[in-house]
């Protein structure tokens, strides 16, 4: 029997998604924005209900670059419609958009602080771990931009959508990424481990990770 398909069909009958599959997804979204939800709200109270620092603006731009990252995910991860797909896709640019001049600000802080203090940059393992991040960031939004606004750098627009394969995966690794070293920030200049906030904010953060790597079920299954 043929299936006519059009925008408004859900990708996941279109594309043999089960119904399981599906109502999973769903769950995963909603608590994924929970965790994130939970962590940003935590970690900016800790941050601004004490005395007020220049540096306090490093980690509030790195949780924003967490939060808006984590949309960028969710944007196109759970949509369940050939239109919401196309809408995903202006989010998903919108979020990641946000996530990179986040990213960008918090650099440009900690780079002030650093060189008005006589100190150089990415030497601990915090700091280089910020730089891989920053540099695939970088390189995993130009793979995206490129492949969908201009597919013939790839000489073809099937090879184009291909690499919006490795594009996706590289966005989780370095979600993951992204994570550990908010931990890793976190522990050097407040010793978070040590306080009944912090012992929340990392079971939050471990949450949110396992909820979002979620999305990399199947993108076709039969039931």
């Amino acid at each position: 029997m043929t299936v006519d398909i059009n925008e408004t069909t859900p990708i996941i009958e279109s594309e043999y998604y089960g119904r399981g599959l599906r109502d999973l997804r769903a769950r995963l979204f909603y608590l994924s924005q929970s965790g994130v939800g939970l962590v940003t709200v935590l970690v900016l109270f800790y941050l601004w209900w004490g005395k007020y620092s220049l540096f306090l603006w490093h980690p509030t731009f790195m949780v924003l670059f967490f939060v808006f990252m984590t949309q960028a995910i969710l944007s196109l991860q759970y949509a369940t419609t050939r239109q919401e797909q196309a809408s995903g896709i202006k989010r998903h640019q919108m979020f990641q958009a946000a996530a990179l001049l986040s990213l960008a600000s918090g650099f440009l802080v900690i780079n002030h602080m650093k060189r008005a203090s006589g100190q150089g940059l990415f030497k601990s393992f915090h700091g280089k771990l910020g730089l891989a991040i920053i540099v695939a960031a970088l390189l995993a939004a130009a793979v995206g931009t490129t492949s969908l606004h201009f597919p013939q750098l790839y000489r073809s627009s099937v090879r184009a959508k291909k690499a919006q394969v490795p594009h996706r995966y590289a966005g989780y690794a370095i979600y993951v990424l992204v994570i550990i070293n908010i931990v890793l920030g976190l522990e050097l200049a407040f010793g978070f481990h040590d306080t009944s906030v912090g012992r929340i904010v990392y079971s939050g953060l471990a949450f949110t990770g396992l909820t979002m790597l979620g999305g990399l079920t199947p993108r076709r299954m039969r039931w």
